[in-house]
C-alpha cells in the first residue's frame, strides 16, 4: 500500500486503474470527449508529463487544471471526481 497525496493509503496497481477510469469517465461525462482529449494533450505538451502521471497525481491535476484552464475545468468537475475519489480511498 501507499499513501495518496489526500491521505489514503491505496493498494498501488488496482486503484490506479481505478483512479484513471474515474478521472477520465468524469472528464468526458461532464466536458465530452473532444474536451477531455484537449485538456490532456494541453497538460502534457505544457507540463512534459505523460497521461498516467497527470491524470493519477490528482492534487497536482487540479492544482494545474485550474492554472491553465480556470473555467473549463470548473469546481462542478474537481468536486464530482473528488467525490468518487474519496469512495475509492475509503472503501
Amino acid at each position: 500500500m501507499k499513501k495518496r497525496q489526500l491521505g489514503i493509503k491505496i493498494d498501488d496497481f488496482e486503484s490506479d486503474n481505478q483512479i484513471l477510469k474515474i478521472v477520465q469517465e468524469e472528464l468526458i461525462d461532464l466536458q465530452g470527449s473532444k474536451e477531455f482529449k484537449s485538456i490532456i494533450q494541453t497538460m502534457t505538451k505544457i507540463f512534459r508529463k505523460t497521461e498516467n502521471y497527470i491524470i493519477l497525481n490528482y492534487e497536482w491535476f487540479v492544482d494545474s487544471a485550474q492554472e491553465i484552464f480556470g473555467g473549463i475545468v470548473g469546481s462542478k468537475t474537481l468536486e464530482s471526481i473528488k467525490l468518487k475519489l474519496s469512495k475509492l480511498w475509503t472503501a
